[in-house]
């Protein structure tokens, strides 16, 4: 709390300062060779001195205190518009700057969450005049109905802390600027965007679903949804009338009832990954019905599909008369289960890659946290892979893996840097075998052990200065990690 405080304190007083340096020039005179006349001042126009020291002043809390404090505000009135707001939203400190049309969130955690009738955010009477939103770095939560009907915003920008944004946050906004969802963020909350004139948006690495609704009745025309997404919700992208592109990349598995219903689609690519439709995700135009009170669903004919041979794509397309299906390849309808076993920190990340040959990059990615985790990959294309495992202050291990049935597994395992016996750990057994091997009064075999026990200088084979390092590591006295 002293540290939001005092954050508070400095942002305050250095606007204040640039706010009122900017009266001083607006109030020189244009002629200075001209005394300025006296004016009348009435008694209205007169300050207690007693009254105007409580006004300038900031209460200070302790940390006991009640955070009801997420209204509590104070302002520097300065002219018209020219207005400085500021308070508490949750462990977060909102800004409002009447100079710059901004509104700022800051701190260290979450903003609290607000109603639908956007009567209780403390900045509502400023909503029609911010046109620019800024979440800084720290903090982590925005929350429900945040930004609701701040009509006027054409600009938001997100910290890399943000984790959750929440629901209809952005919603009711008339028009915004296109907006990137920093990686942090790991969950889109229902109506997050719905009805903002959103025109663009980009989504992070973090993000494993899109919200229902998330982005209904916005203003988007190309929209990717990258691999790293698995579920696109109900109504996610329903109502954007102008969206006539969507790229869905390799990795999503869901698309939800009513997707990408009501917008102007013609046709879509779906990769093989995708193993199951909602009701009506695409291809249908809606009208409402007045005299019914019901929406009416027209086919778009044709559509097309795009998509693998064998593929639950190509069984959807073909259940339905008006939509057209055109296959691009073969889908394998074979799938891999994994099992990655490793040592150490579970939080650290362990990756798996799948290679095919000739290929410089991955055709499959995998990243997994714990040390004894599982994974699978649906409709892998049939071929020879190798296989990568590396995870921090482990010795990466390489596989080869053929895919020739319609079910395989495929079980792994990586070990520290040093553990020669491949037990998962590191002791004085590992030393002892490695200096045995090193004299010959010993043979290790297995080249793997062998590069787990290179830890001088890994890539140029054991030697005594390996044993030495280990016995040193052991023992505490140095880390080769």
């Amino acid at each position: 709390m002293k540290r939001t405080l005092a954050i508070l304190l400095t942002l305050i007083l250095a606007l204040s300062a640039v706010s009122f340096s900017a009266f001083a020039e607006e109030e020189i005179s244009a002629e200075p060779d001209t005394a300025p006349a006296a004016e009348d001042v009435s008694d209205e126009d007169l300050i207690d001195e007693d009254t105007s020291d409580e006004t300038a002043s900031l209460e200070v809390v302790s940390d006991e205190e009640d955070l009801a404090l997420s209204g509590a505000q104070e302002d520097v009135a300065l002219s018209g518009d020219s207005i400085i707001k500021y308070g508490f939203t949750g462990t977060c400190v909102w800004l409002y700057n009447g100079f710059a049309s901004t509104l700022q969130i800051s701190g260290d955690g979450g903003m609290i969450d607000y109603q639908p009738d956007f009567t209780d955010k403390p900045w509502n009477e400023y909503c029609a005049n911010i046109k620019s939103i800024i979440i800084l770095d720290g903090v982590r939560d925005i929350g429900d109905y945040a930004f609701n009907n701040c009509r006027n915003v054409t600009s938001i920008t997100f910290g890399n802390s943000v984790r959750s944004i929440g629901t209809c946050a952005f919603s009711g906004i008339k028009k915004i600027d296109p907006v990137t969802i920093p990686d942090s963020v790991t969950k889109l909350e229902p109506g997050a965007f719905m009805t903002s004139g959103l025109t663009g948006v980009t989504f992070g690495s973090g993000l494993k679903e899109i919200g229902e609704q998330a982005f209904q009745d916005c203003a988007l025309t190309n929209v990717t949804i990258p691999g790293t997404i698995k579920t696109i919700g109900r109504k996610a992208f329903y109502g954007n009338v102008g969206l006539t592109n969507v790229q869905i990349e390799n990795g999503v598995e869901t698309i939800g009832d009513y997707a990408f219903l009501n917008t102007y689609l013609g046709g879509v690519t779906i990769p093989k990954s995708v193993l199951e439709f909602g009701l009506s995700p695409f291809a249908y135009d809606v009208t409402y019905n007045e005299a019914t009170h019901s929406n009416t669903y027209t086919p778009v004919n044709p559509f097309i599909i795009k998509g693998y041979t064998n593929s639950v794509a190509e069984t959807y397309a073909k259940q339905r008369s008006f939509i057209s299906f055109i296959s691009i390849g073969v889908s394998s309808n074979y799938h891999l289960s994994g099992i990655v076993t490793s040592a150490l920190e579970s939080s650290d990340t362990t990756t798996v890659e799948f290679y095919k040959p000739k290929h410089l990059n991955p055709s499959y990615t995998i990243n997994l946290t714990g040390n004894t985790v599982s994974y699978k990959i649906n409709n892998i294309d049939v071929s020879i892979y190798t296989v990568t495992v590396s995870k921090k202050n482990h010795v990466t291990r390489k596989y080869s893996v053929s895919i020739t049935q319609p079910n395989q597994t495929l079980i792994t395992a990586i070990n520290p840097l040093g553990d020669v016996n491949l037990d998962g750990k590191v002791t004085i057994r590992d030393v002892n075998n490695l200096y045995n091997h090193v004299k010959g009064s010993g043979t290790i075999t297995d080249s793997y052990s062998l590069e787990c026990g290179d830890v001088y200088n890994p890539g140029s084979g054991v030697n005594i200065r390996d044993v030495n390092t280990l016995y040193n590591h052991v023992k505490g006295k140095v880390t080769i990690y």
